[in-house]
C-alpha cells in the first residue's frame, strides 16, 4: 500500500502552537466556529457602523469579492455550467 494520508486539518483541532501564560497552557474552546459566525459578525459590524456612523466593516466592493468564489461555485451546482469568478 502507499503511505497514508494525513487526515485533513479541521478549525476546532488543536492548534500547533499553544499560547501560555506564566509557564500555564491556556484553552480558548469556547470560540464560536460555525459557518453562520461570518454573518453574524458582518451584521454586528454594520449595525455597529450605522449607529456610530462610522465605516463599515467591509466595502461594497470587498463584500463582492468575497462572495464572487461561493457563489459562483453556487451557481455551478446548480447549473453544472462554467462560471467565471
Amino acid at each position: 500500500m502507499g503511505a497514508k494520508l494525513q487526515p485533513a486539518y479541521r478549525f476546532t483541532d488543536a492548534l500547533p502552537l499553544t499560547p501560555s501564560r506564566d509557564g500555564q497552557p491556556r484553552s480558548f474552546d469556547d470560540i464560536p466556529t460555525g459557518w453562520e459566525q461570518s454573518f453574524i459578525h458582518a451584521h454586528c459590524l454594520l449595525i455597529d457602523a450605522l449607529h456610530s456612523g462610522g465605516p463599515p466593516g467591509l466595502t461594497a466592493v470587498e463584500s463582492r469579492t468575497i462572495l464572487r468564489p461561493p457563489l459562483a461555485a453556487w451557481m455551478f451546482a446548480r447549473t453544472g455550467q462554467s462560471v467565471p469568478v
